[in-house]
Order: C-alpha cells, then structure tokens, then sequence
C-alpha cells in the first residue's frame, strides 16, 4: 500500500463516517434582518411574525428595523407575484439577512427569488457576501429572469458545515436604490452531527490504517 493509497482509504474513512445525505431542499426555520425596510416602504408590502424593533435609521425607502426571532415573506414558500408580497430593500441601508437551518448542512446553492411584476426592482443581485463557519466569501450570481442563484461549488465556503447562513454587502440593484426579495430557497446536503467521531476516534482509525501499511511494506 503506498502514500497515495493510504490518503485514499483515509479520505473515504473520514467521508463514510460523516453522515452525508444526498442533496436536498433545505428548510429555513427563521430568520433575523438588521437595517430591513420596514412593511409599507416605497408602497411594497410584506409579512414578518417575530420582533420588529425601529432602530432610528432611515434609508431611501422611509425607516428602518431590525427583526429578530420570526419568520415571513422570505421563508413562507411561497413565490412572490408583485410588490404585495415581496420585501423591499434600500440598498444604502446595508442590510444584513442571517438564515437559521433545521440542521446542519453542507451549501450547494441558494436562489433569490424575486417577483414577475413589470417593475425594474426585482433581480439584478448581482453579488452577495455569504458567511458562515468563520469564513466568508462573495459569490457572483446566476440571474433567471427576476431571481438570481449563487453556487457555493469551488468557493471558500464549499464544503463547510453550518446551520445558519449571513448575507450582506448587496449591490444597487436594477433600479431606484432598491432591491426586492419574495422568497429564499437553499439547496445542500445534511450532516448528521452525532454520527461523526472525535477527532481522537479519527486517529486512532487513521494509525490503525498506517500500522497496516508498515506491517506490510516490512513483510515485502
């Protein structure tokens, strides 16, 4: 068994003991804004079910909030048709979006959907900064009509294993200082926690490996 080999059947060791499953529609539980748009900005209007908290700033848009501990327009599953049911965004306000996960997750994608109105808000996010795991990285955007989607394949957060997702530093937009946001749908596959080893169970596997390696090269 050479180097090579021996990487190889660690590598596989660590991947069938992490609890994978495949890909999958994840469920976002909730979700907290800072700096959000208040419902009735700009005559758009949307719904959001924890703590709404003014927090005295004002963008182009009229007043600010910051929700926290709630649910709404952006996890309810449903697709926004016009500026009823999708949220608005000043874009000069900073807002700061963080999804919380039923679980933890490796990220495949997630999807901004925007609206089908005949307004020049809705798409056009062209870039985001995502954070989790104490990393970050801004990914470039998939735009599908109104809706943009960001692949997290080869990016710095490719791989990592979270249970809640940050999203920030959104550019201007399409049109009037704004961005519009009806619904969020994110795309991963889950890791079972409880069925990965401790670090110390990992190695005791990965010597055991080795110490059959050397068993065998001396025997050649």
């Amino acid at each position: 068994m050479n180097v090579k080999m021996l990487k190889a059947a660690f590598a596989g060791l660590v991947l069938s003991v992490s609890g994978f499953a495949n890909a999958g529609l994840i469920t976002i539980t909730g979700y907290d804004i800072s700096n959000a748009d208040i419902s009735g900005n700009g005559g758009w209007s949307h719904v959001y079910d924890g703590n709404i908290t003014l927090n005295g700033n004002n963008a182009t848009w009229g007043s600010l909030a910051d929700y926290t501990n709630g649910s709404g327009t952006l996890n309810d599953g449903v697709l926004g048709t016009d500026h009823d049911n999708t949220q608005l965004f000043s874009t000069n306000a900073g807002a700061e979006i963080t999804l919380f996960l039923d679980g933890f997750y490796t990220i495949d994608s997630l999807k901004l959907f925007g609206n089908n109105e005949n307004n020049g808000i809705p798409g056009g996010i062209e870039n985001v900064l995502f954070t989790f795991g104490g990393l970050n990285d801004t990914l470039v955007s998939t735009p599908d009509g109104k809706n943009d989607e960001f692949s997290f394949g080869g990016s710095l957060l490719s791989g990592i294993t979270t249970n809640f997702i940050t999203l920030s530093n959104f550019p201007d937009g399409n049109c009037c200082n704004a961005y519009g946001i009806s619904e969020i749908n994110i795309m991963g596959e889950r890791v079972d926690i409880d069925q990965i080893p401790e670090p110390s169970t990992l190695a005791i596997f990965a010597l055991g490996i080795m110490g059959l390696a050397s068993h065998r090269l001396k025997k050649q």
